[in-house]
């Protein structure tokens, strides 16, 4: 799998009754605040548009698997 520099691919199993806009949003909290928690002078030259954000507020979502 082949991905950007500034750009995370994940590979995630999830069944159907979540929803994947809330994973995302979790994911996104969680990695920011542990980065940010043992990074906080590295990191801050990396924020999204000079805020305290490290994610755009967008992401790419794409399924597979078997159709019954």
């Amino acid at each position: 799998m082949e991905s950007d520099k500034d750009h995370i691919p994940y590979m995630i199993e999830l069944k159907p009754k979540h929803q994947f806009c809330k994973i995302v949003n979790n994911m996104k909290s969680f990695i920011t605040y542990h980065i940010c928690k043992e990074l906080p002078n590295e990191i801050s030259k990396y924020y999204y548009n000079n805020k305290h954000v490290l994610f755009a507020g967008g992401y790419f979502i794409s399924s597979i698997g078997n159709v019954s």
